[in-house]
């Protein structure tokens, strides 16, 4: 682009670095900058964390606690999902990046609270959780690479991440908890 006339991209660039200021004008318009740090894709797990206490104060036995954590798992991995597909639609690159750290997020959260719950052999079930975040993620960089129409390569997408869900619940669903507490 010519200097006279740069892309907003540009523009906005060169404000936040000369002006250090929140809000970019643009044809008498401000249009806030959001910044990266700011906007967390991630997944809440404050409910989580309530059905977590509710177990422990025994107002709800484990087995139902281990079924509204796997609903709630799969809700996490569908914004993930979401989150992933929309770099496809407007970044182009680094989805792998976002979705690994996406996923590897959710997935310590995750671990942490059925761990909390009394899972046994974590460090064999957080290997095994984290071998199928590496294999969705690989699968992820191998469409990223691939010169395909956006559609497909959310098809593929949605397949790989749908394919570490159901692992990830034979995983569960295998746990061994100890004795309720």
């Amino acid at each position: 682009m010519s200097e006279n006339n740069p892309s907003l991209f540009e523009s906005v660039l060169q404000s936040r670095e000369q002006e250090k200021q929140p809000f970019v004008q643009k044809n008498l318009v401000a249009i806030p900058v959001i910044e990266a740090a700011q906007v967390s894709l991630a997944p809440d797990f404050r409910e989580e964390q309530g059905i977590l206490a509710r177990w422990k104060a025994k107002q709800m036995d484990r087995k139902s606690a281990l079924a509204v954590l796997e609903t709630r798992y799969a809700g996490h991995l569908e914004v993930v999902k979401h989150n992933v597909l929309e770099q496809v639609k407007v970044a182009k690159t680094q989805i792998s990046i976002t979705a690994e750290e996406l996923l590897n997020e959710l997935d310590v959260k995750h671990l942490e609270i059925m761990s909390q719950l009394g899972m046994r052999n974590m460090a064999i079930r957080q290997k095994m959780v984290a071998d199928a975040s590496e294999q969705t993620v690989a699968a992820i960089r191998d469409v990223e690479a691939k010169d395909w129409p956006d559609q497909l390569k959310m098809d593929v997408i949605t397949k790989a991440i749908d394919l570490k869900e159901k692992f990830v619940n034979k995983i569960m669903a295998e746990a061994d908890f100890g004795p309720q507490g």
